[in-house]
């Protein structure tokens, strides 16, 4: 069974890890420095306590473990990862049906998210549309993103 609720501050450092680990699923679209680079620069324990401050930040719970992790900008749909080992289990689409309802519940009747190449896929099978492909320099590397957006039925 997949649970979903907040993130707890007590928390901080399991759901990190998560990060870290469904990061690596990019490898295949991304090299490793690169991960390495986002996952020790941006995705660490100051960015998450500071994101608690800022908004809600959801968790999906399996078997009592940290499995996933999402958030919302306003109606932008941001911060979704699920750990490698539980990818296609469901835990990505139980993640995205919740934060849609939370959207939902905020007024918002439009889901916008930016897609990298290894999730675009996913994205794809749960509704959403491409709307704009951008390639974005990061120090060395470009990197490929895609603005996608799906219409709610709240």
């Amino acid at each position: 069974m997949i649970t979903i609720r907040k993130l707890q501050v007590d928390e901080i450092e399991s759901a990190i890890a998560v990060i870290h680990r469904a990061s690596r699923a990019n490898k295949k679209d991304y090299p490793d420095d690169f991960i390495d680079l986002l996952n020790e620069q941006h995705y660490n324990v100051n960015w998450l306590q500071t994101m608690l401050e800022r908004k809600d930040f959801f968790v999906a719970i399996v078997d009592d473990v940290i499995a996933g992790t999402v958030s919302t900008n306003n109606d932008e749909i941001v911060n979704v990862f699920v750990d490698y080992e539980l990818q296609r289990k469901g835990v990505g689409k139980a993640l995205m049906s919740h934060i849609e309802q939370e959207l939902c519940a905020k007024g918002y009747h439009l889901a916008k998210l930016s897609a990298n190449l290894t999730s675009l896929p996913f994205y794809e099978a749960i509704g959403y549309t491409r709307v704009k492909r951008r390639v974005e320099q990061v120090q060395s590397w470009e990197v490929v993103a895609f603005d996608m957006e799906k219409q709610l039925e709240c």
